[in-house]
């Protein structure tokens, strides 16, 4: 069961998109989630899951887009998600210091308006963090502290340290790996990911980005998220089929789907 758990569909050209989707269909990848970057764009984002069986999304501000979205609110993403089915996730939300200090007050405030949004709906957030383990580690306390088991997190390709992520584990965190974990020069990312429980171990592509070993530097797709399963599947010595089969059990869990 291999299944892409972050991938930016519409950031492909339109005319591409069918292909890029049929391509990881035949590649073996059952389901896709399609993410959100941006709310006033949701519409693309929406457009391929409903031409498409097991293609989801999410709906949300990256936090390097707050300054162009600064009126999203819980309220805003919880309508939404009431409107669409193929809605699963809240994000990708979080705090990013390392595009910009500018609008640090601004992600916080955003940050915290998708984890509530993700308590009422009672769907994943889906975060990303970079430059700033700090802060996300104390928001993302402060919340569990607040909502408990309401509050279901994803964090997304991960890159940070082993302690960092023994930290996220102990809120009860599920981690997600992408392409980076193939590379040759990513030891703490893969001393990381072995420190993760299998139950909440999660693959990616983050397409069209961060295309793994043997497509680094050329442009990513949902296809290839074979290599990433394929990658973890040797470093935990355990056969590709189980990772696949987890981690789409995993996914599966997380975001309450039968597939």
């Amino acid at each position: 069961m291999l299944i892409d758990t972050h991938a930016h569909i519409s950031y492909f050209p339109k005319d591409e998109q069918k292909s890029v989707i049929n391509r990881a269909f035949q590649s073996g990848v059952i389901a896709i989630n399609n993410i959100s970057t941006e709310v006033s764009k949701f519409s693309e984002v929406l457009e391929s899951c409903y031409n498409f069986a097991n293609i989801f999304c999410t709906v949300g501000t990256h936090p390097c887009h707050v300054q162009d979205e600064p009126n999203i609110t819980s309220q805003v993403l919880v309508d939404l998600i009431k409107k669409h089915k193929k809605i699963i996730g809240i994000g990708e939300t979080g705090l990013d210091y390392y595009h910009s200090m500018e609008h640090k007050a601004l992600q916080i405030k955003q940050f915290k308006e998708h984890i509530l949004a993700g308590v009422i709906t009672t769907k994943p957030i889906i975060v990303h963090t970079r430059n700033a383990d700090d802060d996300t580690l104390v928001i993302l306390k402060e919340a569990k502290n607040q909502y408990g088991e309401s509050l279901k997190i994803l964090i997304h390709c991960f890159t940070g340290g082993i302690e960092f992520c023994k930290k996220l584990l102990g809120i009860g965190c599920y981690i997600s790996f992408s392409g980076i974990i193939t590379f040759k020069n990513a030891k703490e990312i893969k001393e990381a990911m072995l420190s993760v429980p299998i139950e909440r171990l999660l693959i990616e592509t983050d397409s069209p980005y961060l295309a793994p070993e043997p497509h680094r530097g050329k442009k990513n797709e949902p296809a290839f998220v074979k290599y990433v399963a394929e990658s973890i599947a040797k470093e935990r010595n355990i056969p590709y089929k189980d990772i696949c089969s987890i981690t789409g059990e995993n996914f599966c869990k997380l975001f309450c789907l039968k597939l």
